[in-house]
C-alpha cells in the first residue's frame, strides 16, 4: 500500500477520495476538490495523469453513452426528438465540458490534429448503496461517453459492468444533472469530430459549436 501511494500524485489521495465522495453523496459538493453529487451519488473527477502508473490508457470499452447520443436517446423515447435540433446535442457536449473545466481547471485537451480524443478524465464514483467504482469520462470524435477502464484500488468494491443497461442510463443521467450544477467555465477548443473538425467551447456562458471551415 505504501508503494501504491508513492506511485499516485499527491493530487490523489485515497483518505480525501472516500472523504469527498462521503461529503458529496450527503448533499455536500466541493467545486474546488473536484468533487459534486446528485440524488445520493457523488463524483470525484481527476485527471488520469494523477495515478499514470496504475492506470492503463485507452484500455477502457464504452459503457454508456452521455451528452448528445444519450439526450437524443430520452428526446426519442419521451417524443421530443426534433431532427432540426441536432446543434443542440453538440452545445449539450460543449456545457457539459465547460461545468468540467470549472471542476478540472486543468483538463488537457488534446490536439485534433494528432489526436482522436479531445479528452479523457476518471470518475471516481458512489452510488446511494455504498458501491464504489471507476469509470473514464471521455470525448472521442465519435461519442461523449463512460467507459470502463482498468484501475486497481484497494477502496473499489463493485464492478460496474454488473449494473443491467437501465441502471447505466440512469448513471449517465445522474452524472450530467451533476455536472449541470456546476458554474461554467468559459473555453475553446478544436474538437476532432467524424468527418471533420469543428469549434467547440463556452464563451460568456454561452455554447458554441461551429466548423472549421
Amino acid at each position: 500500500m505504501i508503494k501504491l501511494m508513492m506511485m499516485l500524485s499527491k493530487d490523489f489521495d485515497i483518505s480525501e477520495i472516500l472523504d469527498l465522495l462521503s461529503q458529496a453523496s450527503r448533499g455536500k459538493d466541493n467545486i474546488e476538490r473536484g468533487a459534486v453529487g446528485h440524488k445520493g451519488y457523488s463524483f470525484v473527477i481527476r485527471n488520469v495523469d494523477n495515478f499514470r502508473e496504475i492506470y492503463v490508457p485507452f484500455s477502457y470499452q464504452t459503457y454508456e453513452l452521455v451528452g448528445d447520443m444519450h439526450n437524443e436517446i430520452k428526446d426519442r423515447k419521451e417524443g421530443k426528438f426534433i431532427l432540426d435540433n441536432l446543434y443542440r446535442y453538440f452545445e449539450i457536449n460543449a456545457l457539459l465540458i465547460g461545468s468540467l473545466k470549472t471542476i478540472l481547471p486543468s483538463l488537457k485537451f488534446w490536439d485534433a490534429k494528432e489526436s482522436d480524443i479531445l479528452f479523457e478524465v476518471v470518475l471516481i464514483i458512489k452510488t446511494p448503496e455504498g458501491k464504489i467504482f471507476p469509470l473514464i469520462y471521455y470525448y472521442d470524435r465519435y461519442r461523449m461517453a463512460l467507459g470502463t477502464c482498468k484501475v486497481n484500488l484497494e477502496i473499489f468494491n463493485f464492478d460496474p459492468r454488473s449494473l443491467s443497461q437501465e441502471e447505466r442510463f440512469d448513471l449517465a443521467e445522474v452524472f450530467e444533472n451533476a455536472l449541470k450544477k456546476v458554474p461554467l467555465s468559459d473555453y475553446k477548443t478544436i474538437y476532432p469530430g467524424h468527418d471533420e473538425p469543428w469549434h467547440i467551447g463556452v464563451i460568456n456562458g454561452r455554447p458554441f459549436f461551429t466548423s472549421v471551415f
